[in-house]
Formats: C-alpha cells, structure tokens, sequence
C-alpha cells in the first residue's frame, strides 16, 4: 500500500517523478509514498535504487 503525502524525514528516501517511479516499480521497487501535490514517488534510499537511478537516467543522488 502507497501513503498519499510526502515523507518527514525526505534525506532516507529517494524521490522520483511518476512516469520514472513507474518504470522503477516494473523492475521491482516499492514506492513508499505518492505526493499528492505532484504525483512524485518516493522510494526507500538504498545503493540499489541509486545505481539504477544513476545508470538508467544519469541523475546522480546524494
């Protein structure tokens, strides 16, 4: 189940714009939190999601 809103502590989680959060779903991650104001997702940090992340769209996350 996804939580409408957005998370307190944002620095544990990695947040995505839908049409990615869509894509990293497809290949096995879980969105803990969908935006209610932008339809962003929000997605446990992890070494995965950011390798994924980097490598799929170049973007580099902190």
């Amino acid at each position: 189940m996804i939580i409408i809103g957005e998370p307190l502590d944002e620095e544990h989680y990695v947040c995505i714009d839908s049409d990615r959060g869509k894509v990293l779903h497809e290949l096995g991650f879980i969105p803990i939190y969908k935006s209610s104001k932008n339809g962003n997702m929000y997605f446990i940090k992890s070494d995965n999601i950011l390798k994924v992340v980097e490598e799929k769209w170049n973007i580099k996350i902190e």
